[in-house]
């Protein structure tokens, strides 16, 4: 992982207000090709404040949950939250330092 002084998960919801979450980066043990192994993981300080937070200010139960799964299995550091009807509920990026990021600098040194 690179040093970065702050990382930042950055969330526009469906009326368009943009809300910034504070993360810190840990590491986390998950399973890909039959092999546990170690990787980064943004997660949201103070989980459980921000973890509702989250979920009010996206509107969907759940918001934490898709992005935490997209991160980790899809290697993705932005992406959308969409109901059933492919409604956008909201959209989601990972920022270090207030920029853009992608999975493999927060991945590698």
């Amino acid at each position: 992982m690179q040093d970065f002084t702050k990382i930042e998960l950055e969330v526009k919801n469906a009326e368009g207000v943009t809300k910034r979450f504070t993360c810190d980066m840990t590491t986390e043990v998950v399973r890909k090709g039959g092999k546990e192994v170690l990787v980064p993981c943004p997660w949201l300080v103070n989980f459980h404040a921000n973890y509702d937070a989250l979920n009010d200010f996206t509107g969907y139960r759940g918001a934490f949950e898709v992005i935490h799964y997209n991160y980790l299995e899809g290697c993705a550091t932005e992406g959308e939250i969409e109901t059933q009807d492919d409604e956008i509920l909201a959209t989601w990026k990972f920022l270090a330092d207030g920029k853009p990021v992608a999975f493999e600098q927060l991945s590698h040194n």
